[in-house]
């Protein structure tokens, strides 16, 4: 019965494993107006980087090892998360972003490797990478609020002193990746400015090359006679 119920949960979650964290980013940004400025919007953000984290375990936890390495950096980001909103601990957010930090680099991996080594590509590989564009810009968000914690001051424009978080990169980190730079935030250390060069340089790579290669080798699935 256990192997059953199993088996159904894996034939709905694997084939989709990448639409799923596509999904959870999506959402994510869709709620970027309450993350910033407020605490409630702070909550929100929590939210949906839980299921942001969780999905990316689901997607690269294939294997044993794949799901072993993927638990023990989510659940240390999501137990630091927590302690971090119930005793407002600065130490307790920083450690979480850096197991956050670990685990999307951890997604990333996974996903380059399954797309470079995919002969065939699907509807899933589609969402993967979609999923793993986003994914950049939000390993950016953590970068950055790592950098501003460590040193004060690496960006200005982020509004009144306060606690930082990450949601207050989140603006910041996806205007460099689409390079739109429209936003009010500017780089102002060597560190940071050193960030800024990397993503627009990621994010630029990844849709020179990830991209092309989803586009040449998609094959649409074939009309049922």
């Amino acid at each position: 019965m256990k192997n059953s119920a199993a088996n159904v949960v894996r034939a709905w979650t694997v084939p989709y494993r990448w639409a799923y964290v596509f999904s959870s980013l999506i959402l994510a940004l869709l709620l970027l107006p309450a993350f910033q400025h407020s605490d409630r919007g702070k909550l929100w953000f929590g939210g949906a980087t839980v299921l942001v984290l969780m999905s990316a375990v689901g997607a690269i936890g294939r294997q044993r090892l794949s799901l072993r390495v993927a638990v023990l950096l989510a659940g240390p980001a999501l137990v630091l998360l927590v302690m971090a909103q119930l005793t407002d601990g600065t130490g307790y957010l920083v450690w979480s972003w850096v197991f956050g930090i670990a685990l999307v680099a951890t997604a990333l991996a996974r996903l380059l490797l399954d797309l470079l080594r995919q002969g065939r590509i699907g509807v899933n590989e589609l969402y993967g990478g979609a999923a793993g564009y986003l994914l950049v810009g939000f390993l950016w968000c953590y970068l950055y609020a790592v950098v501003e914690y460590l040193a004060p001051g690496s960006f200005s424009g982020l509004g009144p002193i306060r606690l930082l978080h990450v949601a207050d990169t989140v603006y910041f980190s996806f205007n460099v990746l689409t390079t739109v730079g429209f936003t009010d935030i500017t780089a102002q250390g060597r560190a940071a400015h050193s960030l800024v060069i990397l993503e627009e340089l990621a994010g630029t790579l990844f849709l020179v090359i990830i991209i092309a290669r989803l586009v040449s080798q998609y094959q649409a699935p074939r009309p049922m006679a």
